[in-house]
């Protein structure tokens, strides 16, 4: 039943891509600053916290959300697509879970802030039933070459590509001794990412419990970054 709930609640999250959300930036109430990236493409990013109107199924919801942006990107158009990008996902999350899923808890972590990648995971508490609490996680990945979301789905050169971190994959979970089956290629896990300095993160979206740590440094010519 547990296994069950915690599905439901993913699946709202699948949504987020098809539902048409309009919403308008009422205040800015919080900002601090934090420490400043130290590659070539240097930015800083700051967490703010701002109060939306959203309509969802013709209904107006009221929503207060914090959330990182970046700031000091030499590229100013980058930079604000970055930021509009970062806001339109906490938003289209939220939204939808305020809807349908009672959300107690949120925060953020930024994993990885380099050059290539801003990377942020997004830890979410929710109570349907206002009784139990199911927690899990969404990730944003965005390359900074592009200010482009990094999608699972096209993240790979080509099948070749797909081939041979298959099996890198494959020797870390052997080596790890992991309980999991391997997720690239397999149309039976509905697999996500995030990132670190060094490492690329695999989980499958409805176990989120086991994850893949693969070295940046084996895959970065066989991925779209």
């Amino acid at each position: 039943m547990k296994n069950f709930k915690l599905l439901s609640i993913l699946l709202i999250i699948f949504m987020v891509a098809s539902l048409s959300i309009g919403c308008s930036n009422k205040d800015d109430v919080n900002s601090s600053q934090e420490e400043k990236s130290l590659d070539s493409n240097s930015y800083t990013t700051q967490t703010v916290t701002n109060s939306f109107t959203t309509t969802i199924y013709e209904e107006d919801i009221s929503l207060k959300i914090t959330y990182p942006q970046i700031n000091e990107l030499a590229n100013k158009e980058l930079e604000t697509k970055v930021n509009t990008t970062i806001k339109d996902e906490f938003l289209g999350i939220q939204s939808l879970l305020a809807a349908e899923a009672n959300v107690v808890d949120d925060s953020f972590e930024i994993t990885s802030k380099t050059a290539d990648i801003l990377s942020i995971k997004y830890n979410i508490v929710t109570s349907p039933d206002n009784i139990k609490k199911y927690s899990y996680f969404e990730t944003i990945n965005i390359n900074m070459k592009n200010g482009n979301l990094i999608e699972m789905k096209k993240l790979f050169n080509s099948e070749e590509s797909v081939e041979k971190i298959k099996s890198i994959v494959d020797d870390i979970i052997e080596k790890e001794d992991l309980n999991i089956e391997n997720p690239i290629g397999n149309e039976n896990i509905f697999e996500n990412i995030y990132f670190t300095d060094k490492n690329m993160i695999i989980f499958d979206r409805n176990d989120q419990s086991v994850e893949i740590k693969v070295p940046l440094n084996k895959i970065m010519d066989y991925i779209n970054i």
